[in-house]
């Protein structure tokens, strides 16, 4: 089977990493070629070209819709795909004119509950409507990434599988070292946020929880990290410097091994208000380190039932929770050794990618 992947590459967040952990890992299965197709020259190419996957780099700035379709449709036909799987609503139409084109397969993946785009400066929404129509033109299907998504992508002949996102099973090494130093501190209990600096992140609601920790617990020092970058960088950075109460509080740029980052924290914090199931909670889960995050999205689906969610709006829940965990390090092992163990039962790569492939058989014995 040839599957051509479609993505953006222009941030190294989340659905960028997922694209590349499922494009990588499915290069790698006897029986299919893979080739990618990437908006922009960052992390995501370089990421998929180290693992010896073909990438046409189509850069995207001051080009419109048709022309990256009609270049891709190019690509595709020089390929000869049956699959093509893309990843955001631009990618989406460019997917859609490869389909129709070439008779491939069009499979959609929805990684979070994103605004719906615009058309031409026209109300927000048009942009989505036109999207469903050329879905529903060209016989496109769905994966979303948890049970809360499919659902809100039921309705208008949508076809709609959930495949949850998957990561390799082997945990990095734990740079802890480096995460004791960023922080100024030699030993301590380090509770971090690891994610974009974006408004629906709520890295705001963090740094609250965080300055409302005990400096010390368990005659520990209490630090608290947040990795990332994105439009809120300047008020978080301001907030760190005037903040004075709780424990101290440290701003790290993102680096490309976050992973190792997470598997150094001793609490994960996602106090977002919305995600759809965020790498991070699997890169936190896979190292067994103790998670705290709001009931929302697929984070529900992967951890509940359990005392350590709460609802967005409940800070103070949250805020007891995290105080909680720093506190009773038993507490702390026994919350980390169940997310490992729900991870490798579900959320591995090898298991993502089986499920997609099964989406794509299943679906194109259907058009059969």
């Amino acid at each position: 089977m040839r599957i051509l992947h479609v993505a953006s590459g222009d941030l190294w967040a989340g659905a960028e990493i997922a694209v590349s952990h499922i494009v990588r890992e499915t290069a790698r299965r006897p029986g299919l070629s893979v080739r990618a197709v990437v908006l922009n020259d960052g992390m995501l190419a370089r990421s998929l070209r180290s693992a010896g996957v073909p990438v046409d780099v189509l850069p995207e700035r001051g080009r419109s819709v048709p022309s990256l379709a009609g270049e891709t449709v190019r690509i595709a036909r020089r390929f000869g795909p049956e699959v093509v799987h893309t990843h955001r609503y631009k990618e989406h139409l460019i997917g859609a004119c490869v389909a129709a084109r070439t008779g491939a397969l069009h499979v959609r993946t929805a990684h979070g509950r994103g605004p719906l785009p615009t058309w031409r400066g026209g109300p927000a929404g048009l942009g989505g409507l036109l999207d469903d129509a050329v879905a529903s033109w060209t016989g496109s299907v769905w994966i979303a990434v948890s049970e809360e998504l499919a659902a809100s992508l039921s309705g208008l002949r949508r076809r709609v599988h959930v495949v949850p996102n998957g990561i390799p099973a082997a945990p990095p090494e734990p740079a802890r070292t480096e995460l004791l130093r960023g922080c100024g501190v030699s030993d301590g209990i380090v509770v971090g946020f690891v994610g974009r600096l974006e408004p629906v992140k709520r890295p705001d609601r963090f740094l609250r929880i965080a300055r409302a920790l005990p400096p010390r617990a368990t005659g520990r020092p209490v630090v608290a990290v947040l990795v990332g970058d994105g439009s809120m960088a300047p008020d978080v950075e301001a907030a760190v410097r005037t903040g004075r109460a709780g424990p101290p509080v440290t701003l790290l740029p993102p680096v490309e091994s976050g992973e190792r980052l997470v598997a150094a924290l001793d609490v994960l914090v996602i106090p977002s208000d919305h995600e759809g199931l965020p790498l991070v909670l699997l890169e936190a889960m896979r190292s067994s380190v103790a998670v705290v995050a709001t009931e929302v999205g697929g984070i529900v689906e992967a951890v509940a039932p359990c005392r350590w969610l709460a609802p967005p709006e409940d800070e103070a829940a949250l805020t007891e929770r995290v105080r909680e965990l720093v506190s009773d390090p038993a507490a702390r092992g026994a919350w980390g050794a169940a997310l490992h163990a729900r991870f490798s039962r579900r959320y591995t790569i090898e298991a993502a990618v089986d499920r997609t492939l099964e989406v794509y058989d299943r679906e194109r014995r259907g058009a059969a």
